[in-house]
C-alpha cells in the first residue's frame, strides 16, 4: 500500500475498529481506513451530523474554537510534505481539519 500523502510503501501499525483496520504509513502516520466502506449511508445517522454540526454553531465560538485546536496534528502532519496548493479532503464532515488549514495558510 502506498501512502497518499507521502509516498512511502510500507504501513507500520494496523488498528482495529468493529470490521474496520487503519493502516498507518511508517513514515508519516498517515492513516487509511481499510476495507473502504461501500455503504456510507450506514454508517452515519443523521444524528451523528447533527451531534457534530452543533459544534460549529457561530454562537458556541469556545466549542468550536477548542475542536479546530484539535486537528493541529493532522495540519503538521500535512505541511512537512506539502507548503502550498489546494487540498481535497474527501469525507471531510463538518470540515474541521479543512478550516483549521485554512487558518493555517493565511
Amino acid at each position: 500500500m502506498r501512502c497518499v500523502i507521502c509516498g512511502h510503501d510500507r504501513e507500520f501499525a494496523a488498528y482495529r475498529f468493529d470490521s474496520f483496520t487503519v493502516r498507518c504509513c511508517a513514515s508519516c502516520g498517515h492513516g487509511v481506513l481499510d476495507p473502504i466502506p461501500a455503504d456510507l449511508e450506514g454508517l452515519y445517522t443523521s444524528k451523528y451530523f447533527a451531534d457534530h454540526f452543533k459544534l460549529t454553531a457561530p454562537a458556541d465560538g469556545k466549542r468550536f474554537k477548542r475542536r479546530i485546536a484539535q486537528e493541529d496534528h493532522r495540519v503538521r502532519s500535512v505541511r512537512r510534505f506539502v507548503s502550498a496548493g489546494n487540498l481535497l479532503d474527501v469525507g471531510c464532515g463538518p470540515g474541521y481539519f479543512l478550516y483549521a488549514s485554512k487558518k493555517v495558510s493565511r
